[in-house]
């Protein structure tokens, strides 16, 4: 049997199931810009919780290279 295409608009998909500005409004708390606060998160994982960490890890990926 074949598998079931991938799509290639995974991002699009994925950001239907994201609150909108979430992160952005952490690193405001924290006093950071969201880029920053990103790396700090992925630097410190233990000191963060699991969704922050998925936001994080999600915003390195999206971004450009």
């Amino acid at each position: 049997m074949n598998a079931p295409a991938k799509s290639n608009m995974w991002i699009q998909e994925a950001m239907k199931h994201i609150k909108k500005g979430a992160f952005t409004a952490q690193a405001s708390r924290h006093g950071k810009k969201p880029m920053a606060y990103a790396k700090e998160v992925l630097a410190h994982p233990t000191e963060h919780t699991v969704t922050t960490r998925r936001r994080a890890q999600f915003l390195m990926n999206i971004q450009k290279k």
